[in-house]
């Protein structure tokens, strides 16, 4: 598998902090940083919630009934609430930041950082959930977990406006710096399992090697709505399924899996 160079992003200005810490933990050159602000989609929530807000209190102080003006009160107090929190969400964690280096990354909170090199990272795992409410989309939430082959591990969320961003390009970063290691010890006759699934010289399996499918029996892997589906030749049914996100390097599988079934004979 060729491996294309990290892509360099641009969208923000590097401050003279993030050059400071790639020196301190060995992270490379400084190509992005990143920090807690408001999504537009964000903005329009937060707008929303405060009108309903405002809307119960009137109710609840036009209501001639006790119980009425209870519930309006309480339900408008906890709007309110919600819409100030969401309008402070950039002070709460102002401190934050994630700047990404050619080498490595690092995950500022206050005065605690995490700086993950590419070569220390063990795994990613990505949860990306997008919400319906009677049948109406309402939103995506993400969470792209991030651990270290010490342990120490990291959540990056909804609090960063580019989290997509963010997560796409770390997994792409330590994708290109597993993938060598994981497709070696494949051609040494490895099993690599990936949560649930497995990958070997054998084939693909979903019970940790207790039952394989063979490489000249896959017809497909493809990841749709986040489920991994394997599909067997001359079968309607899926072989096996599995949600991405309990999958650790979901990214490294699907290269993995890709170039062999690519370079079968």
């Amino acid at each position: 598998m060729q491996q294309q160079p990290m892509r360099v992003l641009t969208q923000q200005q590097v401050s003279p902090e993030a050059a400071q810490f790639a020196a301190t933990y060995q992270l490379g050159v400084p190509q992005s940083e990143y920090r807690v602000r408001l999504k537009k989609s964000t903005i329009i929530y937060m707008i929303i919630v405060l009108l309903l807000g405002v809307i119960s209190l009137v109710s609840a102080l036009g209501s001639d009934q006790t119980e009425g003006m209870v519930t309006f009160l309480i339900v408008g107090l906890v709007f309110i609430g919600a819409g100030i929190y969401l309008a402070l969400t950039p002070v709460i964690y102002g401190s934050w930041r994630v700047y990404i280096c050619s080498d490595g990354f690092a995950f500022r909170r206050g005065k605690r950082i995490d700086a993950f090199r590419w070569d220390q990272v063990e795994s990613i795992r990505q949860a990306v959930t997008r919400r319906y409410y009677y049948g109406i989309y309402t939103g995506t939430t993400h969470r792209y977990t991030i651990r270290r082959k010490d342990g120490v591990q990291i959540a990056l969320r909804d609090q960063f406006a580019d989290v997509e961003q963010i997560g796409n390009t770390l997994s792409n970063a330590i994708t290109q710096a597993l993938f060598p290691q994981v497709l070696a010890a494949y051609n040494a006759g490895q099993t690599i399992t990936f949560g649930s699934l497995s990958v070997s010289l054998q084939g693909v399996s979903n019970n940790n090697g207790q039952t394989w499918l063979p490489w000249n029996q896959i017809k497909e892997i493809k990841i749709n709505r986040g489920v991994i589906s394997v599909r067997q030749e001359g079968k309607w049914l899926n072989w096996s399924t599995a949600y991405a996100s309990r999958i650790p390097n979901i990214s490294v599988f699907l290269a993995l899996v890709n170039y062999v079934l690519k370079n079968r004979q």
